[in-house]
């Protein structure tokens, strides 16, 4: 359906960046579902998303906000922008001090990634 590019969950929100796959968009149309594939993605996510945390908690309550906000994503260096403040956004709440500090964000897995090549680099003459 999508392609993930970046994530964050924060305590009372979640900022994710994503880019609808061809396949998609070929099957349903530019538009899709439902007003397009933003918003039918965004449906899905958060129909998922909420049925798992309301079994975890037990309850069986609205979990997430009827609306979302969006931005288009026009060019490379809006991307590059887009995922840092993805992943500085718990640094920013005062969540965390690094942004691969946070458990619940792409970038943990971005920072870990970083610190193997590193790790491998350090093995070897350059």
């Amino acid at each position: 359906m999508y392609e993930l590019h970046a994530f964050v969950v924060m305590p009372s929100h979640v900022h994710i960046l994503f880019t609808p796959l061809a396949a998609w968009t070929e099957e349903y149309g530019a538009t899709g579902r439902s007003g397009g594939p933003r918003t039918s993605i965004m449906k899905t996510f958060k129909g998922r998303t909420s049925r798992a945390c309301n079994r975890i908690l037990g309850r069986n309550d609205p979990f997430w906000q009827s609306e979302s906000y969006d931005r288009v994503v026009r060019d490379e260096q809006g991307f590059g922008n887009a995922v840092h403040c993805i992943g500085h956004h718990p640094v920013e709440a005062g969540l965390c001090a690094r942004a691969e500090d946070w458990v619940f964000s792409s970038a943990r897995k971005a920072g870990q990634a970083l610190a193997q090549v590193g790790q491998a680099l350090a093995c070897h003459e350059i």
